[in-house]
């Protein structure tokens, strides 16, 4: 029953690659294919679409598309072993042969042959885009066995160049995160490189489901082991430009004004600096936090350039998509070009499961140029030294 419901798949749906024709096919072959595709095609015509293959092989032992075509009638005759041999012996003879690897790729996915489909696929899709649209909800659909995952994982962290779209498209469209996850791991302990885009797509999924704890998790996961030692509550709050993932870590997309670069007086210990003239509509530096409920304190260092900097911009904590501040941390009025600090303690409540930390300018009708610096940024419990 499996093998008739792949002959329908196959060789009679309109969406299948089958129905625009073998490219490599005569006139008389594609006059037998549109046979063979006829599901009310009877045996006395399929016998006919046969006998006009055979002459072909006759004359061509090595046509792949008369190979693939006597198969496709074994198929309608409910006959998968011999199927599978003809198809296996067009893609032998033809590493090109579009419609004996779709059938494979179908056949051996069924029967959870999993390496072998997925290579079968991977030929399909480095072919042609096209077959996107055919195989991407079928691979997807894959990862509902575990059993999958690896295979399809091994075959990904090669980098064929369908991988993006593939992984890109599964974090949209993928009912449960957890096979994602799941295949994205897998590629990485297969060897092969977990991509910033692919990652983000994973945790901005999670983030918009509001499962915070998972993604700050997963986050964590998929950084480099040399990089787990410097999480903290505000990740890369020295500004050195640690490697990270969106959500988490500074955002400086969106256009937000400000560089990480060297101060005057720490050539060798990056800052973050802000230039802004006080008056343009402007975004500022912003990170998603998962901070335990607790009380804490936010600190950092900050070093105004002039005089008139003092007092204008602020660092905000707030519950994640809630306006009301549970932090503000002014800059303090100082001698310009000198460090000093800014402190300010909060609470966290069980009600806010994540937080954003966000620099913001405080306007004046002055309207006078800001020159700051900032370092050491950090949120630490709340009678913590550190």
């Amino acid at each position: 029953m499996a093998s008739l419901v792949l002959a329908g798949l196959i060789f009679t749906n309109d969406s299948s690659i089958v129905t625009r024709g073998p490219a490599n096919a005569n006139a008389s072959l594609n006059a037998a294919w549109q046979i063979v595709r006829d599901p009310a095609a009877d045996a006395g015509k399929l016998a006919d679409a046969e006998s006009n293959a055979r002459r072909t092989l006759a004359r061509e032992p090595l046509n792949s598309v008369a190979m693939s075509l006597i198969g496709a009638i074994r198929e309608r005759q409910g006959r998968p072993a011999d199927t599978e041999a003809l198809m296996t012996a067009a893609v032998n003879i033809n590493h090109r042969e579009n419609i004996a690897d779709l059938w494979l790729f179908d056949h051996l996915l069924a029967q959870k042959n999993y390496d072998a489909a997925f290579l079968r696929a991977d030929a399909l899709l480095r072919r042609e885009a096209d077959f996107t649209s055919q195989l991407f909800p079928r691979l997807a659909g894959s990862l509902n066995d575990p059993n999958a995952i690896p295979p399809l994982a091994r075959r990904l962290a090669k980098a064929p160049a369908w991988r993006n779209i593939f992984t890109r498209d599964i974090m949209d469209t993928y009912a449960d995160s957890n096979g994602p996850f799941s295949l994205l791991s897998e590629i990485q302990k297969s060897g092969g490189q977990v991509t910033p885009e692919e990652l983000t797509a994973l945790l901005t999924r999670l983030v918009a489901n509001k499962r915070y704890d998972e993604a700050y998790l997963d986050w964590i996961l998929f950084l480099p082991d040399k990089m787990t030692t410097r999480i903290a509550y505000v990740y890369d709050g020295d500004f050195a430009g640690l490697p990270d993932s969106k959500p988490f870590g500074w955002n400086f997309a969106d256009g937000a004004s400000g560089v990480m670069e060297p101060p005057p007086d720490r050539p060798s210990d990056p800052a973050l600096h802000i230039i802004y003239d006080g008056v343009a509509n402007r975004n500022f530096p912003s990170q998603l936090l998962v901070v335990p409920p607790g009380r804490y304190q936010l600190k950092g260092e900050v070093m105004s350039g002039t005089p008139a900097s003092a007092g204008r911009m602020e660092w905000v904590v707030t519950c994640e998509g809630q306006p009301t501040a549970l932090a503000e941390a002014i800059a303090p009025a100082g001698v310009a070009g000198q460090w000093s600090q800014f402190t300010a303690d909060f609470t966290i409540s069980a009600a806010c499961p994540a937080q954003r930390l966000t620099l913001r300018a405080i306007h004046a009708p002055q309207g006078a140029d800001i020159d700051l610096w900032y370092d050491k940024v950090n949120i630490v419990p709340a009678g913590s030294a550190s």
